[in-house]
Parts: C-alpha cells; structure tokens; sequence
C-alpha cells in the first residue's frame, strides 16, 4: 500500500507539476496586489462600523452585547431582496470610469448567480427598494435590504473604485457580514489585539449569528468579505489578523471565492448548470494569463474547473481531463 502511496505522490509530481508553478505564480501576483492595495483600501478605512458598514445603534448594540431598547428594531435585521432582484441606479456626479467599474462588478455577480439587477431611472424611481451607488467618503453599504423602504446607498468613493470591492459592498447588502467576524473565527485566524488601533478594536468583535447564516460553508480565507492582515493595523506593517494556515492568503479584492458564489447561490435559491468549480476570483486572474486560449495546454483543465469565466458552457471535453484543479491541486 505504501509503494502505491509513494508511486501515486511520484505521478501527480510529475505530471501535474505545471499546476503547481502556475498556482504558485497566481498566489503571488494576488499577494502582492492585496499588499499593494492595502494602506490606500477604503472599505477597512472609512470611519464607518467595520470599516465600511451603515448600521442603526440598535443593531450595533446587539451585536456588540449591549442594551436593546426596543427589541424590534432587531427581531429581523437583515432584509433580502425579493426573488433576488436588485434595483439600482447611478449619481449623476459619478466620473464615467466609476460607473464601468461599479457594471463590471455587477455583471461579475450575474454571471455567477442568479441575481438579477435592474438599472432604473435616478430622475424618478419608482421601486419601493433601490440602490443609488455615489461617490462618497470612501466604501460602504448597510447590510441587507432597508427595510423601510425607499432608496439606500452603496459608495464607491476614492480608494475603492475596483470590481472585487463593488462585489464587496453588494454582498453587503445582499445581507453578508465580514468572514473575519464569525463565531468560528479562532479556530482559523489570530486577532493581534495589541497590534489594533485602540478606536476600531470593535472592529475585530465576534457577533451572534442568528444575524445571518454560513449556510455550513468552510471557514474562507479567499473569501472576498475577509479583512487583510494589516486591516487597522497602528503602523500598516504589522498583522493584525495572522491565518493559522500559514499558506493563506487573506484580504483578496478580485471577486467572488467559490464559497462567496455558493453562499450568495444558497440564500437566494440560485440553480446553475454551468458553474466554475473553483475561485471566481482565480480563474478571472488565469484567464486573463491566456489560459482560456483553446491553444493552451491546460484547455482541458479549465474547461472543467473555469468553464463559467471562460465561456465554455456549450462545450463538451473531447478528450480525458485530469482531475486536478489548475489552481488548488485539489478536485
């Protein structure tokens, strides 16, 4: 049994070493843009809960363990959007490249989902719920639907003019909180509290999650919702936040992680036939690398594992694929 161990690690070895060097060169490239990225990324500095959330006190003390003085103000705090659609609209005072960005984002969400979003008149809306996307002060969103009604406010202001941010700040307010924040957390990362600006060690609180739910997703450090290591840090070189995987990579602004794709798909009841099995966010950075190219020698990996971002749900693989991931090693 062993020998079979031993030859089986030989063969993958050989024969799939390819994978590694180009998983190898993709985990650096979005390494260093998330470190690059990071002393300017406004959605973990705007001054705001979290970073970049809108939030009512009431909602703040419950998830802070403090006193509620009117409970219904929290009995449903999170309000999703019917059937997954989502009305939206621009600021006149939005620049041209924002506005690219913020639909680019949005049309990396639906492709991925089954979320449909629907552009509106900013003269007159008529929607009882809508999104107006502005340049603010910085990145932020509330969580969820505004149950009142009427219209609510993404910003897309300096430093966050990027798709995977605008992903970011949507999937706040399809109703999802920050991956650093769940119960579960200390099982997965380290929280350097002494590293911490005093003002935002809030920032960092574990909150019940009868808020919201993980669907019994993974712990995901590629998740678009997770904070980078130097989020808040006192000098933007030391860690606040050190993965208990050492290989981890946190903090990615890309978009959507596998897990992100599947969380948002559950919550709103998406059924796909044509999916990418791994990152979103990954296959973005490898097919950008020419590695949809039918002429490339991993045509066939990626046919299987990024079928959705490179565009091949038509097509059919006409010949044997090897079962492992382009970007994890992994099936």
């Amino acid at each position: 049994m062993m020998r079979g161990i031993i030859f089986l690690l030989v063969y993958f070895t050989v024969v799939h070493g390819r994978s590694w060097k180009m998983k190898e060169s993709l985990d650096k490239m979005i390494r260093k843009s998330v470190e690059d990225d990071v002393p300017i990324r406004a959605d973990e500095n705007s001054g705001l809960f979290e970073g970049d959330i809108l939030i009512d006190q009431e909602t703040k003390n419950y998830l802070l363990g403090g006193k509620i003085m009117s409970r219904d103000a929290v009995i449903s705090p999170i309000f999703y959007w019917p059937r997954g659609i989502l009305y939206y609209t621009f600021d006149p005072k939005l620049d041209p490249f924002t506005v690219d960005v913020i639909k680019e984002g949005i049309q990396h969400l639906k492709k991925r989902t089954c979320l449909t979003f629907v552009e509106i008149s900013n003269l007159n809306p008529k929607q009882r719920n809508y999104i107006r996307f502005i340049d603010g002060n910085g990145c932020y969103s509330r969580i969820g639907r505004e149950p009142k009604g009427g219209e609510q406010v993404i910003s897309i202001g300096f430093g966050c003019v990027r798709v995977g941010t605008v992903v970011h700040e949507i999937m706040h307010s399809l109703g999802f909180f920050h991956e650093h924040t769940r119960p579960d957390r200390d099982k997965f990362i380290h929280i350097e509290w002494t590293n911490i600006l005093n003002e935002h060690k809030h920032n960092f609180e574990k909150y019940p999650r009868d808020m919201g739910s993980s669907f019994g997703k993974p712990y995901d450090y590629n998740s678009v919702m997770h904070y980078s290591r130097l989020a808040f840090s006192k000098d933007m070189r030391t860690p606040t936040i050190k993965p208990k995987d050492q290989r981890a990579d946190i903090g990615q602004r890309v978009g959507l992680s596998f897990f992100d794709r599947e969380e948002i798909n559950r919550l709103y009841r998406c059924k796909e036939s044509c999916t990418d099995k791994t990152d979103p966010f990954r296959c973005i950075q490898l097919r950008q690398q020419g590695y949809c190219s039918h002429q490339s020698p991993e045509h066939n990996k990626m046919l299987k594992f990024c079928r959705k971002t490179c565009g091949f749900c038509g097509e059919h693989k006409l010949e044997a694929t090897t079962s492992t991931s382009p970007t994890t090693g992994k099936e």
